[in-house]
C-alpha cells in the first residue's frame, strides 16, 4: 500500500509531468493533515495516564453506581430467582435473602448449580434446573413459601449465616502477607 506522496509523484513520474496545481494541493492537504495527527498523537501521548487513569475512574463509578443498585434490590426482596453465577451467590448470601436458583445448563462442568451449593446444602435457596418443568417447578416453591412464610425468613437466616463476609479484605490481607 503506497501512501499519498508516493502516488502523487509516481503518477506524474510514469506521465513525465510536473506536479500540477492538483498534485501540489493534494500533497499539501497529505502533509497538514499530517501535521495535525502528529500533534494529536503527541496530545495523547503526553496526557495518556490522564485520559487512562479518567476513563477507569469514570468505568469505577459506573461500576459501583451498578453495584449499589445490585445490592438495593436485593436489600428490598423478600426471595431472589435468578441464575447462580458465584459473584450473584455470594451476593445473595451476604443480603440474607432465600432464592431459587436456576443455574445456566449449557457449563460442562455443571459450576452454577457448584456454585448454587453454598445456599442449596443448606436449605438457604431452592435448585431448580432448566427445562421444561422449570416454570412449574418454580411456580411449586413459590406457592409453598407462600403458605408457609415462616420458611422464607428461616431461608433468609440460613442464608445470611453462609455469607462470606469480608472477602475483599481478607484477599487483601493474604496478597500483603506475600509480598
Amino acid at each position: 500500500m503506497q501512501d499519498a506522496i508516493t502516488n502523487v509523484i509516481n503518477k506524474s513520474d510514469v506521465q513525465g509531468l510536473y506536479l500540477d496545481t492538483t498534485s501540489m494541493t493534494n500533497l499539501e492537504s497529505y502533509f497538514a493533515s499530517g501535521e495535525l495527527r502528529v500533534r494529536a498523537a503527541a496530545t495523547i501521548s503526553a496526557n495518556a495516564s490522564a485520559i487512562i487513569r479518567d476513563a477507569v475512574a469514570n468505568a469505577l463509578a459506573k461500576s459501583h453506581a451498578a453495584a449499589n443498585a445490585v445490592a438495593q434490590r436485593l436489600a428490598n426482596a423478600h426471595l431472589v430467582i435468578s441464575r447462580s453465577g458465584a459473584t450473584t451467590v455470594h451476593e445473595v448470601a451476604a443480603a440474607g435473602r432465600p432464592a431459587i436458583f436456576v443455574p445456566l445448563a449449557v457449563h460442562a462442568d455443571d459450576q452454577q448449580a457448584k456454585n448454587a451449593r453454598l445456599l442449596t446444602d443448606s436449605g438457604a435457596a431452592k435448585l431448580v434446573r432448566e427445562g421444561d418443568s422449570a416454570a412449574t417447578e418454580i411456580a411449586s416453591h413459590l406457592t409453598n413459601m407462600l403458605d408457609n412464610p415462616s420458611q422464607l425468613s428461616d431461608m433468609a437466616s440460613l442464608a445470611r449465616s453462609n455469607a462470606l463476609l469480608g472477602a475483599a479484605e481478607k484477599l487483601a490481607d493474604m496478597v500483603e502477607q506475600e509480598t
